[in-house]
């Protein structure tokens, strides 16, 4: 069956999200946000509107993010076929969910109330009952129209199964015939929660809790490379080692992403609310920690600076350890 309608209130803060990313000027993000929502025009040109692209959506951070993008491209089709003539039909976007056992109840809880606060059309699987390609199967044979069908994931090159996937990859075929659609497949781990952040939208609570990356409760704890005093973590967003992303993780077969909620990658509205809305001053946004690289640059010229000025310092104190050392041998 066809999604329901969007109310009203749904479609402006949708809309008006578009338009915020539309206005972008923050130069961390805003050229790939336009590439983003580029790629997700294409799709919906290529494969025949709202009802042929569906979403990925698992709750983790980059499925968040993706969330949010259709959200905003999906409401700039519904305006484009209006301004073209078209009948006022505003679809839901819709959304593809597996409903595991090991999932986090948080994860499920954010699933469950950002679908309702932006009205997705949730289509939720028992993962006891299906598996991914079951699943997939089952609702493009569902789906109404013909053709080709979209899925828009949040794959990034950075991720061990991107595996030279595009922007624009049909699926493997073990699986269903359709198109894998990567919007942020040149996102970072940074860019992820700049966007996350300038935009001020929600995620899910465990990354304020030190988790970085989220598969199922057996095999997630708090990245170590966050923690701080007895027991402490900061925030995912604060990792500055993006390369422990997945530090969290226990390692699978070197498959860090085995039922990963973040990408998505298995594969009540307030219009008014700055949340809905969105912004792009990142004035009020902490700046990111720096990239490995400049890290690493950084953490070079200090050392070659300590070690210059080490002998000046403390140079009668190692002489006077070194003596003592040889008195006791």
């Amino acid at each position: 069956p066809s999604p329901p309608a969007w109310s009203a209130s749904a479609y402006a803060s949708s809309l008006a999200l578009a338009r915020s990313f539309g206005a972008c000027t923050d130069q961390y993000i805003a050229a790939e946000l336009t590439a983003a929502l580029a790629v997700l025009s294409g799709a919906y040109r290529t494969f025949g509107g709202p009802s042929r692209v569906i979403g990925s959506y698992n709750g983790g951070k980059d499925a968040c993010v993706i969330m949010h993008l259709i959200r905003a491209a999906h409401a700039l089709q519904c305006e484009a076929a209006e301004l073209a003539g078209g009948p006022a039909h505003r679809p839901r976007p819709t959304m593809i969910f597996f409903n595991g056992e090991e999932d986090f109840p948080e994860v499920k809880e954010f699933v469950w109330e950002t679908a309702k606060k932006y009205e997705l059309d949730l289509v939720v699987y028992d993962g006891k009952r299906y598996n991914f390609v079951e699943g997939l199967t089952d609702l493009i044979a569902r789906s109404p129209g013909a053709g080709p069908m979209a899925f828009v994931l949040g794959t990034r090159a950075a991720d061990p199964n991107a595996g030279g996937q595009e922007s624009f990859s049909p699926s493997s075929d073990w699986m269903p015939p359709f198109m894998r659609v990567n919007p942020v497949l040149a996102w970072d781990y940074g860019h992820i929660w700049h966007f996350l952040r300038a935009f001020d939208l929600p995620y899910c609570s465990l990354y304020d809790a030190g988790y970085s990356s989220l598969g199922r409760v057996t095999d997630t704890m708090p990245n170590p490379g966050l923690a701080f005093g007895d027991g402490k973590y900061w925030p995912a967003h604060m990792l500055s080692d993006w390369t422990l992303e997945r530090a969290g993780r226990e390692n699978k077969k070197g498959n860090a992403s085995d039922g990963s909620t973040d990408g998505g990658r298995a594969m009540g509205n307030d219009s008014d609310s700055d949340r809905d809305r969105g912004t792009c001053d990142s004035s009020d946004v902490p700046p990111l920690p720096l990239p490995p690289p400049v890290m690493g640059l950084l953490f070079g010229i200090i050392v070659l600076l300590c070690s210059s000025m080490f002998p000046f310092f403390v140079g009668n104190r190692v002489r006077k350890v070194d003596s003592r050392v040889t008195q006791c041998g």
